[in-house]
Parts: structure tokens; sequence; C-alpha cells
């Protein structure tokens, strides 16, 4: 487990011509980060979306849900110019598309440059051609609805010449359940440059992303790229294509002095721009709930970052409370899949305080002994329609009293609120 607490490491092809994957069995694979809001960043190996629920930042608007799609994908290529003033454009990341006899095809053609792809706290894919290699990172800002864009650059320095990457952001601001085609609202993109060109926000109704970057400046370029095919959810049978609207780009040019250059960009929900990280920042609460867990250690990071994944806050009456989300990319945090899971998420790894903040927060919303089985996605209202979900509140609430040595008396009252009430028969209501 190094630095990045890495999970996960895919290989194309390494420095010995061994491989351990293939593109297309990368883009099968799906990866996950999340930061504790509800929203998260999803994709494949390839970085390819395969779903209308794939995105570099899918934010949350109204912490866990009110998720909106913000930065579909980049558009990112590696641009040499040499001495004799010639370009070289190598292409990275890919998208898909379907040709006139119903094929798949990539473009831009980064499946065919790709050669590994990692997974732990951060995302990173790994792109070669002959001595050149780039790095993209992606790290998901925890708490917040923003991320950064890493790159590394090595090999330049032999080349000679200048080297520039230049990365066009490829944008939806949608509801994460719809889909967006051109032809429904052609104008509906508000661009505004400031910084001398160091930041652009764009706007689509009431929400708005702002990309920035200290490295590079933006260059407004409008532009749509049409048709984007979504196999998973031709597989699901929903409407498969969409059309990424693009604003312009970043040019940010790289040193050719050192063994390696770096650049950044970030991108936030709202009007204001994010600062750069290089770390997502969970890491040093997740150490103490690995700690917590017994095994091997490696398995036990893997592990916390998972149980990690599901833990969201949630506001209830002026209060911020831990719950858990019941599963992405669309659930919320549902009441019967909470206490189902709260015993291993947060008692097992130690999380005794989210584990009694999950358990009042629920308690303050139950009405004749029944908890809510979701919160509305756009409204926050609960929806009290779970036939069990208030037992397992109950048994949930028992291995919490067990692991803690407490009990506390809202807990005690709400539970035997739940028994009372399934006590005295659903006639006792008027149902």
């Amino acid at each position: 487990m190094d630095k990045h607490w890495t999970t996960h490491r895919l290989t194309v092809d390494d420095a010995e011509g061994e491989r351990t994957t293939t593109p297309g069995d990368m883009l099968n694979r799906e990866w996950l980060l999340t930061n504790g809001t509800g929203g998260y960043s999803m994709g494949t190996a390839l970085g390819c979306n395969t779903r209308r629920y794939h995105g570099l930042l899918v934010a949350a608007t109204n912490p866990p849900v009110g998720r909106v799609v913000a930065l579909n994908q980049v558009f990112d290529q590696l641009i040499l110019s040499g001495d004799d003033g010639a370009d070289q454009s190598i292409e990275l990341g890919s998208c898909l598309f379907r040709n006139d006899e119903g094929q798949l095809v990539h473009a831009p053609h980064g499946d065919q440059v790709i050669s590994g792809f990692r997974r732990g706290l951060t995302v990173a894919w790994t792109y070669r051609w002959g001595k050149l290699s780039v790095e993209r990172e992606l790290v998901l800002h925890d708490g917040e609805q923003s991320i950064t864009l890493r790159y590394r650059v090595s090999g330049l320095k032999q080349l000679g010449g200048r080297a520039m990457l230049r990365v066009a952001p490829m944008l939806t601001l949608r509801d994460f359940h719809s889909l967006v085609h051109r032809e429904v609202n052609p104008e509906d993109f508000a661009i505004k440059t400031t910084g001398r060109g160091k930041k652009v926000t764009v706007a689509r109704g009431d929400t708005a992303v702002t990309l920035a970057s200290v490295d590079g400046t933006f260059t407004e370029a409008t532009d749509w790229w049409r048709g984007l095919t979504y196999p998973r959810e031709t597989y699901r049978g929903q409407d498969d294509r969409e059309d990424y609207f693009v604003p312009g780009h970043f040019d940010l040019p790289l040193s050719t002095d050192g063994k390696t250059a770096t650049a950044a960009i970030t991108m936030a929900l709202g009007q204001k721009a994010a600062e750069p990280k290089t770390k997502p920042g969970r890491a040093t609460r997740l150490k103490k709930h690995a700690d917590a867990l017994p095994g091997d250690p490696a398995l036990a990071k893997a592990l916390a970052i998972a149980a990690d994944d599901f833990v969201v806050q949630r506001h209830l009456g002026g209060k911020k409370l831990s719950t858990i989300i019941a599963g992405y990319p669309w659930f919320a945090d549902w009441g019967r899949d909470t206490f189902i899971a709260l015993p291993g998420l947060l008692l097992t790894t130690g999380r005794l305080n989210a584990a009694r903040d999950t358990l009042r927060a629920f308690a303050g919303v139950i009405r004749d002994g029944l908890v809510p089985n979701r919160f509305d996605d756009y409204t926050n209202e609960p929806h009290y329609n779970t036939v069990d979900g208030s037992l397992w509140y109950v048994a949930a609430g028992l291995a919490y009293i067990e692991a803690s040595g407490t009990s506390p008396k809202w807990l005690i009252r709400a539970m035997t609120q739940i028994v009372a009430a399934y006590a005295a028969g659903t006639h006792a209501q008027g149902h």
C-alpha cells in the first residue's frame, strides 16, 4: 500500500512488456471516489464513460442529494512543437460513439496509448507514447464539491522543442438522472472568463461550475460533441445517447528542462474557484478506521476506504449528522440499508461517533414507530415506505449500545417507541 493507498492497479504494458489487462477489459472495470457529502467521481479504468452517471465530478447540491453531473469528461492532448515549427498531438482519454453499422468506436484514441490505471484515495491514468509518459491524476476534494486534475509529463527533455497540454472540459451541468441533447437547448450555457484567463465560470440555469489553473490560460471556443454512447444504458434499456458542451480549452505550457513537468486544473461547483490539492484529505481518519480492523494491513486499508465511501453527512433540524448511502451511483441514504450496514461500516471500524449520529439522525424523524426508508432526492422530505426498517433500527441501536458501553436516553426512547408501535399493531393508528 503506497502513499496513494493504492488498492487496484492495472497494467496494459509495463517496462518489461508484461500485460495484466487490455483496454477492452479496462472498459468494463469501474471505479468510484466519494467525498463524504453524497458527491462522487466515477468512471471506467479506461477513462471512457459508459453510464449517464459517470463523471469526473458529480456534485451534491443539497448534500447528500441533489446530484448534478458537473464535469463529464475532459478532452486532453499533449501537443509537441518541433524546432521546425511542426506540431504533433497525442490524444489522451476516450469517448464511445456508434458508427453507421451500429458498432461502438472510440474517439479520441487514448485507448491506443493508455498503459496503466491505479485506484486508491485518488485515481490516475498513465499514457505512453515512445519515451514519453503522461499521468493524469484525479483528486476529489474531501467534504467539498470540487476536484483537482494533476498532470505529470516525463520524457520531454530529450525531445527538445516545446510542449503544452491542451485540456477541454466536456460539460452537461444536468441532474444526474437526465441527459442533455444539443437540439433541446442549444444556447443554454453561459461563459464568463476572469482572472486574465486563469478562471472560467460556465453556467446552465441555476447550476454553475468554475474551472481555474495557475499553470495556463483559458480560451473560449464553444463546441458540441454529439452522439456519445453509454453501453451500460443500452443494456438497461434506457436512452443511451448524449451530447457534451465544450466551452473552450486551457493551454498549459510544460517545461522541457527537468525530468518531469507538472500542471494542474481545478473545478468547483459554483462561482468560486477551488484551491488545487495534491491529496483528498481522507488518509488521517482512514488510518484510524483501518487500525481498528484485524488481519492483513493492506486488506484493512482497502476495507476502510470502501466503508468510508458510504458514510455521508446530512443536515437535519439544523444539525450536521452522519448517515449511510444505500449505494452508488443513484441511491441516497435509505433507512433499511443504513441500519443493516451500520454495524459493519461504523462499529467494526471504530466509528462510534458516526454510528451515534446516524441513529440520532433517524430518531428525530420517527413517525408512528416508523423510521424513514429514504429521503427525497429533491425535497429532502422523509418517505415512510419500509416494513422492517424500524426493526433494523432497533437491532443497530442494540449493537451500538454493546459496542460503546453507553445507553443514550434519546436512543432508548426511540427504540421503545418503535417496539410499542409494533406491539400495538397497525389498527392502533387507524390504518
